[in-house]
């Protein structure tokens, strides 16, 4: 009996030996599963899932793409906005009041104060908080005075200048924009400004004339007369007396040559009212780094340093601090921000030299 059993086990643990030895080692039928076996099956799951995450997300992408051609991306952009210049704001769009203050009104809808989480009405904007119009909403910004304002989304100005080469960041844009509104800047071409080009004899007594003008009766238009274009602006400037009689026999050369700032406020000096130049700084006599009492027209440029029309060149490596430059020529840039400044007494500078 003992013996039948031990043949027993013994046939029995040779069956298993071969079972276990038809195994393919290494296999999926392997009751040991290798290392190697399971490092291939995890290689193509995750190869499998990797393209199946390309083909969701390649699906997703071409979705939302579709999805946003109704909505494109916008970046915030600074708007200088002058007196009674208006911004119009459609669903979606964000602003931040900078500097100054303006007011808005809303179109129809709602506004949010995103910086205090609540719905606000019509009314005056608080610096540095940020406002989002709604969805199917609109509204409206206005100013009484210039201001600054961020604003992304699909805006609208009005009542400021769009030169193509006048961006809203540069320094003498809100001159610009303004000697617009006031009808005394007009651009070389009906989209370019050019702030850099130098202006001419004939531009001064032509912006001369037109600032006369518009102190005179309100407006800057002048009857035309000559062949030339700038012979109407001339002969006004010669009845007015705001321009010597030696003007009327320059040639075409010299009125088309850079104008000096010393001829500049010359003729601006005889073009403003008697009572336009009050002064607001003390500057005294001989101050100015590079013009004494003795300089030619030294008394009108001192009248317009006073008066906060000029303040000379500052930060320059070329001059020292708010010197004057008598002999140099003056950019159309420079031109706007001083003939807003003699149109605009509000807009002065004041200032002190050491």
């Amino acid at each position: 009996m003992k013996k039948t059993l031990i043949c027993f086990l013994l046939i029995s643990c040779l069956l298993l030996g071969v079972t276990v030895g038809l195994a393919t080692a290494g296999g999926e039928d392997d009751p040991l599963i290798s290392m190697s076996w399971a490092k291939t099956w995890a290689d193509n799951l995750v190869t499998a899932a990797a393209g199946r995450a390309k083909t969701d997300l390649t699906a997703f992408g071409k979705t939302a793409v579709a999805a946003s051609k109704n909505h494109p991306v916008t970046y915030t952009t600074s708007y200088t906005l002058i007196s009674g210049a208006t911004m119009e704001l459609g669903e979606g769009c964000s602003l931040v009041l900078s500097s100054g203050s303006a007011r808005i009104n809303i179109v129809r809808g709602s506004l949010v104060n995103t910086t205090t989480g609540q719905t606000v009405s019509s009314g005056d904007l608080t610096l540095g908080q940020m406002y989002i119009v709604c969805e199917a909403s609109a509204a409206t910004v206005t100013t009484a005075q210039s201001c600054v304002i961020l604003a992304g989304g699909k805006v609208k100005t009005s009542g400021i200048a769009t030169f193509s080469d006048v961006g809203t960041n540069e320094w003498f844009y809100p001159y610009v924009t303004r000697g617009v509104a006031l009808g005394l800047i007009h651009g070389m071409t009906e989209t370019t400004f050019a702030p850099d080009r130098t202006l001419t004899v004939a531009e001064t007594i032509t912006l001369a004339a037109q600032l006369h003008r518009l102190n005179s009766v309100g407006n800057t238009t002048i009857p035309t007369s000559g062949t030339v274009w700038y012979d109407t602006y001339r002969t006004y400037c010669l009845q007015q007396g705001i321009i010597d009689a030696g003007y009327a026999d320059y040639s075409d050369t010299q009125m088309n040559a850079p104008a000096t700032r010393s001829e500049f406020v010359h003729i601006f000096y005889h073009a403003m009212p008697e009572d336009s130049l009050t002064a607001i700084n003390a500057i005294p006599n001989d101050a100015i780094p590079d013009l004494k009492m003795t300089d030619v027209y030294a008394d009108e440029i001192y009248m317009f340093y006073r008066a906060g029309i000029l303040s000379g060149y500052t930060n320059s490596a070329d001059y020292a601090d708010h010197a004057f430059g008598p002999g140099t020529s003056i950019r159309r840039n420079e031109m706007a921000v001083i003939l807003v400044h003699l149109a605009d007494a509000s807009t002065r500078v004041s200032f002190t030299i050491e």
